[in-house]
């Protein structure tokens, strides 16, 4: 909903700004100052021409009891809409008046859509939308078949060449299957893996040894892919790369711990997201 205020040119005998806006409004709203009681409105339609304004709100104010009254101007065409007007129809509570007056605009613009003026456009406007989605969205169904189709669809197929194709869509998914089944293999996440069958095998509440010559106390830890990220006072936070025996060969030397923070930085609770890529420590001053 917009309300356009009509401004006022002293300078324009014409006022083609005021004329603009009213004219294509469906509803519009005219405000009079009323000196006393028995004051008849001047305002009339019928000196507004407009093929677009078919309601007119004329809302006069009563400075004396500090009051509106409305009237309602509308074309024949358009039906009957609601609220009905109060008897008088004057209201001296704003706030009311306001909900009486935006709801009966607003129920009279739906009621001039009905009308066989805004119908038609409505209708023509539609129309013309819909046959725009039709012809982008729609091919021509006039052309030939050829045209829609490549040749090869077109032509009959022989059982030769259709088994050579099945063939050809069977290999392709053995050949996807294949590799699928070889990255799960090195995740260690099948059945048939090392990592996850025989000795080699551990579970969830089995300790994992990642270095057995870290000389400093442990505060907290948590793993991080393939290294260990372990939290000390006397020497901050350390990263440890673990050793794979079925990987690398058993007789090579761990790597040194990697101090990743210093011991300024003393923490208490360490977690890894690793999907994420972030590390969230808890120190004694927060996090």
């Amino acid at each position: 909903m917009t309300f356009l205020i009509v401004s006022l040119s002293l300078s324009l005998v014409q006022q083609v700004e005021r004329k603009r806006h009213i004219g294509n409004d469906i509803v519009t709203i005219v405000f009079q100052f009323q000196e006393g009681e028995d004051t008849s409105p001047s305002f009339k339609p019928s000196m507004i021409r407009s093929h677009f304004t078919h309601i007119f709100a004329l809302v006069r104010y009563n400075s004396q009891n500090d009051s509106y009254r409305l009237k309602i101007f509308s074309e024949e065409s358009v039906p009957l809409f609601g609220p009905p007007l109060p008897s008088p129809p004057v209201f001296t509570d704003h706030q009311e008046f306001r909900d009486f007056l935006l709801v009966k605009l607003i129920n009279g613009e739906k009621a001039t859509l009905e009308t066989p003026t805004f119908a038609q456009k409505r209708q023509r406007t539609l129309d013309m939308l819909i046959r725009s989605l039709y012809q982008d969205l729609i091919p021509d169904l006039h052309k030939n078949m050829l045209n829609r189709r490549s040749f090869s669809d077109v032509l009959p197929e022989s059982p030769k060449s259709a088994r050579k194709k099945e063939e050809a869509r069977q290999a392709e998914f053995v050949r996807i299957g294949q590799a699928l089944k070889l990255k799960t293999i090195v995740r260690g996440d099948a059945p048939t893996s090392l990592v996850t069958t025989g000795l080699c095998r551990k579970e969830p509440w089995e300790s994992q040894s990642f270095c057995s010559t870290f000389s400093y106390e442990t505060v907290c830890a948590d793993s991080w892919g393939q290294s260990l990220l372990v939290a000390t006072e006397a020497a901050g936070v350390m990263m440890i790369d673990a050793v794979d025996p079925l990987l690398s060969n058993p007789d090579a030397q761990v790597l040194p711990p990697v101090q990743v923070f210093d011991k300024t930085m003393v923490v208490k609770q360490m977690h890894v997201l690793e999907p994420q890529d972030l590390l969230i420590t808890r120190t004694d001053k927060g996090v």
